[in-house]
């Protein structure tokens, strides 16, 4: 009788809090570690060297401020959520009862849109060497174009700078 299989080995780790099991010793190191922000020594989410409030503390110091007065977009990210508006920011503290933040952050709109030729290129690495010059990359590239431009699609991101209220 001829043999289907053969039999192998696997090495595993174990937390030896949870008891979880892992086939990365590494994460089953970690696996209920708790993590401390260096900086004040609280807890932080897992793998991170901060907490969140000493990560926000840090990118309000390093970030490039501007007053409201001066802030050219109408945008605006304050923790979880974006407003169209310091209005609308103002609106919704007032629902929720809540105080209306010294700063939030400035958004920037980012018109959809994506390289096709280099996505093209990469999948001819598959093929002989000069496959991509052989494609008609132009036609595609305008008929790409002419997509893009035809979905009108943007997104409101939040960026690093910091809008002074």
């Amino acid at each position: 009788m001829i043999e289907n299989y053969k039999e192998i080995s696997i090495k595993a780790y174990q937390c030896t809090n949870c008891k979880k099991i892992s086939t990365n010793q590494t994460a089953a190191d970690t696996c209920c570690k708790v993590f401390k922000c260096r900086r004040c020594n609280e807890n932080a989410e897992r793998f991170h060297e901060l907490c969140i409030k000493c990560e926000e503390k840090v990118r309000f110091e390093n970030g490039n401020k501007i007053d409201l007065v001066d802030y050219q977009e109408e945008w605006l990210h304050w923790e979880d959520r974006f407003f169209e508006g310091i209005e609308e920011l103002e609106e919704y503290c007032q629902s929720e009862n809540i105080e209306i933040p010294k700063y939030v952050y400035a958004c920037e709109i980012v018109k959809f849109g994506m390289d096709i030729l280099s996505s093209v290129e990469a999948a001819c690495d598959e093929y002989d060497e000069d496959m991509f010059d052989r494609l008609d990359t132009k036609s595609l590239d305008e008929m790409f174009t002419e997509w893009v431009n035809k979905q009108n699609q943007s997104s409101v991101i939040s960026t690093n700078q910091i809008v002074l209220l």
